[in-house]
């Protein structure tokens, strides 16, 4: 173990951008006195550590400079996420009580033995693993200036909090913890999950689920413009996998549409098959590509003879869909989104835009 404690006192002081002499006025200790704490000379009692861990806004193991230096705590680590992964709950259970004992101080530990704790509460429906979870994230949010993890984050933690307060039925208190924690709508599927238990919260439900699905719209959309272009840069089998992808998507897409109407998302279909009809170019299916700028254009053509707005979405209120705000950067048109996204493409597949203007001109002609 190491404890390096003069090293952090001097270093979380200059972060507030204080004095040796600026610190022990607040503290109530001689300039003396810090100056031996930061030298190494002394150290301040325990009490004192604490104000200045409180102080300084971390904890009393940040502030220590505390760090493990055992093998054993990345064997541990190691061992609980298989654990996990596993679902080996029974060694789970005594392998998390073991590692929180031995490493009390350890944000890696508490954390990762609370989302075991969690896994068997909620896969096995045991409320004392649940409460146990309850106990170990909140130990971790105390130790989460330790975290120099990116994927975990305290909204994540929360999140993990109030998956939990669900899972006992104190649905309350998870969408109050879901409400806290919503950063840019994060958490508004959830939320409407949850207020739709019981159905004594049907509108403020919907307020929620409908935005979510407002939001997984745009985000599908950019799910396959990545796949698309993971396909292009891919094998055969990254890009057979992409197009099937996004004919997926665009299926789903042509769900929303009002009985005997057109929806919002057809002006984004054609943009999507004519990146099916990249894909297939690529593979060399000169028939196949063909077909899919055919669609494209049949679907770009119909639209653009009548466009609708957000109003006629299937599954979503008008009045959500009037307070919706979308950017939509592919062109005024469906037509004009094609061509844009041909233009892009047409160094490395000049055939493509060449069809596409063929069937333009063709359609006037007609």
């Amino acid at each position: 173990m190491q404890v390096q404690l003069a090293e952090q006192i001097r270093t979380f002081r200059r972060e507030k951008h204080l004095t040796q002499e600026q610190l022990a006025e607040v503290l109530g200790v001689t300039v003396g006195t810090v100056s031996k704490w930061e030298g190494g000379s002394s150290t301040p009692d325990l009490s004192l550590i604490m104000e200045l861990a409180d102080f300084f806004g971390t904890s009393v193991d940040v502030l220590l400079g505390y760090r493990q230096q055992s093998a054993s705590l990345a064997s541990t680590l190691a061992r609980l996420r298989a654990l996990c992964s596993g679902k080996q709950y029974d060694e789970g259970r005594r392998k998390a009580e073991k590692a929180v004992k031995q490493f009390p101080n350890s944000f890696d530990v508490i954390y990762q033995s609370a989302a075991l704790m969690q896994m068997i509460g909620m896969e096995e429906g045991d409320l004392s693993a649940a409460r146990r979870a309850e106990e170990l994230y909140a130990r971790a949010l105390e130790l989460f200036d330790q975290n120099a993890d990116p994927k975990i984050s305290r909204v994540g933690i929360y999140n993990s909090l109030a998956s939990i307060a669900l899972s006992l039925d104190e649905t309350d208190r998870a969408v109050e913890l879901l409400k806290q924690n919503n950063v840019e709508g994060l958490n508004n599927a959830a939320i409407g999950q949850a207020l739709a238990r019981g159905g004594a919260h049907r509108g403020e439900a919907l307020d929620y689920l409908e935005t979510a699905l407002l939001r997984l719209l745009a985000q599908l959309t950019s799910i396959c413009m990545g796949y698309l272009n993971t396909g292009e840069s891919g094998g055969s089998r990254d890009t057979t996998e992409s197009r099937a992808l996004i004919l997926v998507v665009c299926g789903f897409f042509d769900g929303l549409r009002q009985p005997g109407s057109l929806s919002p998302m057809d002006k984004y279909i054609p943009v999507l098959r004519a990146g099916c009809a990249l894909l297939s170019e690529k593979q060399g299916l000169a028939g196949q590509a063909e077909d899919d700028l055919r669609a494209a254009f049949v679907l770009a053509q119909k639209y653009d003879a009548s466009p609708v707005g957000l109003e006629v979405l299937r599954f979503i209120r008008p009045a959500t869909l009037r307070q919706a705000t979308v950017v939509d950067d592919m062109g005024p048109t469906a037509r004009d989104g094609v061509e844009k996204f041909l233009q892009e493409n047409q160094a490395e597949y000049p055939r493509l835009h060449q069809i596409w203007e063929g069937l333009y001109h063709a359609s006037k002609e007609s």
